[in-house]
């Protein structure tokens, strides 16, 4: 797979070249501003692909001194635990998100103690000899490893999901997304129209009628309704659904995972992503 970057520098140099959008869109506001509709765009990309690009970390039951945001992203849900059937050998288990690409850390919870207040009692589990596919998206964790059986009563599982990088059809999907918004809100303050399709003036039983753009075909954007189109058309050739079946199952960069960590298995149709070489 190949990788792109999507930055504001990637819109400006490739889809606003020598557009002069004044200067609310200039300097570090500007590049704030559209890495922010940079952003939205990529989240419109995942729900669209129902894959997770954005690298993420899930906790489940955190401590109540971690705070969301800064030390985690989103909440686990506790499984409930529930004792093995005679003859199996390992305990299987759904997370609640997809795209998983690493679990950090296993625990059973017990219960609570006998302090005031009473305080949830866990006990972590070693990642040794656990697997995960991430074909099937199943936990598989050995039950010789549960030594608790009988105050266990449900699973607290911590892991990262999201591939953490873009393949450049995302990149150019989000950055032309992100360039015809731009567009139209730069195009609507510097058109006298103001974004208005037509506007009708009366006055001493005289009227006068005034169109911008083209009637009902008009599309945004005020002097730029041109450039948009342009960049509509070459934006609706990338099909984000068909695109979904290339890499949904993916691994992405490993080089910031934890070493310790439970890295999923591989599926045979499975590549991993591979960055695009350094340009000159």
């Amino acid at each position: 797979m190949l990788i792109g970057a999507l930055t504001p520098r990637l819109v400006r140099d490739t889809y606003l070249r020598g557009i002069d959008l004044g200067a609310a869109w200039q300097g570090s506001g500007g590049d704030a501003a559209i890495m922010t509709l940079l952003g939205v765009q990529v989240s419109h990309a995942e729900a669209i692909m129902n894959i997770h690009f954005v690298r993420t970390r899930v906790l489940t039951a955190p401590d109540a001194t971690l705070e969301p945001g800064t030390d985690y992203d989103l909440l686990g849900a506790l499984i409930p635990y529930s004792r093995p059937e005679p003859g199996e050998t390992h305990y299987h288990l759904t997370l609640r998100y997809h795209d998983v690409q690493a679990v950090t850390r296993v625990r059973l919870w017990e219960g609570y103690d006998t302090a005031l207040p009473p305080a949830p009692v866990y006990s972590t589990l070693p990642l040794t000899n656990m697997t995960f596919s991430s074909y099937g998206e199943v936990l598989a964790i050995p039950i010789d490893l549960v030594t608790t059986m009988d105050t266990a009563r449900a699973w607290a599982i911590d892991y990262l999901i999201g591939l953490g990088q873009l393949p450049v059809e995302v990149v150019e999907w989000c950055a032309l997304g992100a360039a015809m918004e731009v567009l139209s809100l730069g195009g609507s303050s510097a058109d006298v129209s103001h974004g208005l399709a037509r506007q009708s003036l009366e006055m001493d039983g005289i009227r006068e009628d005034d169109n911008y753009g083209s009637g009902s075909n008009w599309q945004g954007g005020g002097v730029y309704a041109g450039p948009i189109t342009v960049l509509r058309n070459r934006r609706d050739d990338i099909d984000l659904t068909k695109l979904r079946f290339r890499y949904q199952n993916t691994l992405g960069d490993r080089s910031t995972l934890p070493t310790d960590a439970v890295i999923p298995q591989q599926p045979y149709e499975q590549m991993v992503c591979v960055p695009l070489p350094q340009l000159p």
